[in-house]
Parts: structure tokens; sequence; C-alpha cells
């Protein structure tokens, strides 16, 4: 618990889940010492009318319980309303990223490509008596299918599916997620295409547009193990390492505008992590 502001228009911050929630001191209950029908601790009075203050300030948060079961996608809210949002489709039970204030979800969905034969891998001698083995591989060699997972976009309230277009991220080799923006209207992850040609950072806006906010292109290939980012805490910002200037160096990228703001590192060396 924090307080901030003068006397005459201070406030209190009380955490609340991953909320931080600034509630006037005006709008909490004063507990009267001389009141008989007050009964018990006079704190654990003013806490009780500091948390309906809070429940006031907070009463747009949805409180829905999302879980995958089966690789199915279910949606609980309250009691006695659960429904399944997805029939045939898998999800990722740990990729489940709802807003802030749980009223869209993204879920990660997994596309799984058909099974593939058994491939010759290598034939070797053994000693002995014992005959030659050839070894066998069921990965997916060059140019055959991947199993590919896929963003997808809900609505809590409506209890619906937003659509969005994948052209921008399809026939992906990872995904990395990001997270919700700061207003809570647009989901942001790493894209990284198959072939090691193309990076990009995508963003799904709650009315289900996809736009590219950064790329990274390659005629050889990128280097996924120079790849890094970090988020900033409480911004629109993200450090970004890439080797577009010839060089891996840091950059300071703006996800809300989709842009370099300037770079963090520059000159004839290379920025290495460890």
């Amino acid at each position: 618990m924090l307080r901030s502001g003068s006397s005459e228009n201070s406030k209190v911050l009380y955490r609340l889940g991953h909320h931080l929630v600034a509630v006037s001191e005006a709008d909490l209950e004063e507990r009267d010492d001389n009141d008989p029908d007050t009964p018990g601790d006079p704190n654990e009075a003013l806490e009780e009318s500091r948390w309906k203050a809070m429940e006031k300030e907070y009463k747009d948060i949805l409180q829905v319980d999302c879980s995958v079961i089966g690789g199915r996608l279910w949606v609980t809210d309250g009691p006695a309303a659960t429904f399944q949002f997805s029939a045939d489709d898998q999800y990722f039970k740990d990729k489940l990223f709802p807003s802030p204030k749980g009223k869209y979800l993204i879920a990660w969905e997994e596309v799984l490509a058909q099974q593939t034969k058994d491939s010759p891998l290598a034939e070797y001698e053994t000693f002995g008596d014992i005959p030659a083995i050839l070894a066998t591989t069921q990965d997916p060699l060059s140019g055959e299918p991947l199993d590919i997972h896929r963003p997808r976009l809900f609505d809590l309230a409506g209890t619906c599916e937003i659509h969005t277009d994948n052209s921008l991220f399809a026939n992906p080799v990872s995904l990395h997620s990001i997270g919700w923006s700061r207003d809570e209207k647009e989901y942001r992850f790493i894209f990284n295409q198959r072939g090691q040609q193309c990076v990009r950072i995508i963003g799904i806006r709650c009315d289900g547009t996809v736009r590219e906010l950064l790329e990274e292109q390659s005629h050889t290939f990128i280097d996924k193990s120079k790849m890094f980012y970090l988020s900033l805490p409480n911004s629109d910002q993200i450090l970004w390492a890439s080797e577009r200037s010839g060089y891996n160096h840091l950059y300071m990228v703006d996800l809300e505008q989709g842009m370099i703001q300037h770079p963090i590192t520059s000159g004839p060396w290379k920025f290495q992590k460890h």
C-alpha cells in the first residue's frame, strides 16, 4: 500500500492481482469508533471499505478462467457458465494470454502436420556377425510440412472468436510471445519464418486487424543465436538486436508506432548476449 498526492486529495495505491489500483481516500468509508453497531477491529472495517472501493473501481474486469482440456479451449465465467470455445482445434495449455482486464484472449492453436514416414538416416556397420543396421527418423525433412503454431483472438465478453488474417505470420518455424500493449488494445509476438530469412514483430489488435511492427530480412539467413529482445515494463518499447547495419547492435523500438526510435549501440563491433 502506498499513498500519493496532497493531504486534501490523496490516493491510496493497492495491488489487485497484477494491477495497481489508485483509490481516493474520499471514497473510503471512515469507521465511527463510537458506533456500537460496528463490530470487530477498526482496521478490519476500514480494510473492508477499501476493498469495496477497489471493486467499484475495477468492476469492468471480467472474472473468467480459461483452460485447455484435451486440447480444446474452455472458458468458465462463474459456477454455472462453462462453455467450449473450440470444436476440433488443438490448443496449448501454457500458451493462453488474456488481456489484463480479461476482455480478450489470445490462444495459440497447434496445427499438426501429417505424420511423416520413416526416412532413411544412415547405414552403419557393426562388429562381429551382427548385420549392418539402417537407421531411420520420423523428423520432417527439408520441405516437408511442420507443426504450425497459430495465435487466435477471442472476445471473452461476446464469447466468440474474432477473425484474424495470418498471411503475415504464415509458415513459422517458431513464435515468441511479447504480450499485450499498455493500453490493452494489441497483442504482440515475434514470428520467425521457416527458412530463417525473415523475422517480424506482429501486432494483433482487438478488432482483428493484424499489422507488421518491425521486419528483419536476409538473403542468406538470420542467425537465431544472435536474436535478443527485452520488453521494457510499463511501456510500448522493446530493446531489439539486429544486424541491419552489418554488425549486431541494440536498437530501441517503439511498438506503438512500429518503428525504430534510435540505435543504442553502434560501431565496427557486435553486441553479444551472455
